[in-house]
């Protein structure tokens, strides 16, 4: 069996492909590979299905962050559902709670039209 001749071309692209690999972003591997566009840096560094599986994993893990922050938000936004269950008046309510009385009571106000509209 005979080797198949190898090109400067093939250098190139496995070069870019190891610049990749080992984290270095496509605008510094394309300038050192002199090229401008970015693109055709991109069609230079072929990705293994390794890497491209690990970046999946690290986006959906990112992602799941992210969600778990929505939630913690959601839920402190039920105080208002809590003041409405409250037989409490608004001034101890808040104080209770360190809030600022009037800044809730606009809170509230809007919280309150936003969950009538919800509801019709």
């Amino acid at each position: 069996m005979g080797m198949t001749a190898l090109r400067i071309h093939d250098l190139r692209h496995g070069f870019a492909s190891t610049g990749v690999r080992l984290g270095l972003d496509l605008l510094v591997v394309g300038g050192l590979l002199g090229h401008r566009d970015k693109g055709t840096t991109a069609g230079y560094a072929h990705l293994d299905e390794s890497a491209v599986a690990e970046a999946a994993a690290r986006v959906d893990a990112h992602l799941g962050r992210v969600r778990a922050k929505g939630t913690r938000k959601t839920a402190r936004l039920s105080v208002f559902e809590e003041f409405a269950r409250s037989k409490e008046r608004l001034p101890d309510f808040c104080a209770a709670r360190g809030l600022d009385p009037d800044a809730f009571h606009r809170d509230l106000a809007v919280w309150r039209r936003a969950s009538r509209r919800a509801r019709a």
